[in-house]
C-alpha cells in the first residue's frame, strides 16, 4: 500500500493520497470489502500530539485523508488557492472555501 502512496505536506496540513486502492487482479474496491479495517491496511503519519484527521468521502476508488498539526495552529484555509492550508484541486471549490477554526475545548467552527 505504500508503493500507492503520494504525500503533500504543508506547513500545518499533510495530505495522503492513495490512488486505485483496489485489487490489482479482481479490481474490486478495498473500500467496499473491508469498510472499517481499511484503516488497519492504510498507515500515514500523525504529529504528536493534538491533531484533526479528515477523510475525502467522494475520492473512491482513491484515499485521500487530510491531517491537521493543532500544534502549530488552531484556524487553517481551506480551498483551491495555493494560500490556503488544505488545497483542494476542484473547480467547483472556492479559492478560500471555509476557514476552520479549534476552539480550546476542541469544538470545531467552519
Amino acid at each position: 500500500m505504500d508503493s500507492k502512496k503520494q504525500i503533500y505536506s504543508g506547513d500545518r496540513v499533510q495530505s495522503f493520497f492513495w490512488k486505485a486502492l483496489e485489487c490489482e487482479l479482481c479490481k474490486v474496491s478495498f473500500e467496499s470489502k473491508l469498510k472499517s479495517d481499511l484503516y488497519k491496511i492504510v498507515d500515514f503519519e500523525r504529529p504528536v500530539g493534538d491533531h484533526m484527521i479528515m477523510e475525502s468521502v467522494q475520492s473512491a476508488p482513491a484515499k485521500v485523508v487530510h491531517v491537521f498539526n493543532l500544534n502549530s495552529s488552531r484556524i487553517f484555509k481551506v480551498g483551491r488557492s495555493i494560500e490556503t492550508d488544505m488545497k483542494i484541486a476542484d473547480i467547483s471549490v472556492s479559492r478560500v472555501h471555509a476557514i476552520i477554526k479549534i476552539e480550546d475545548n476542541f469544538r470545531v467552527t467552519v
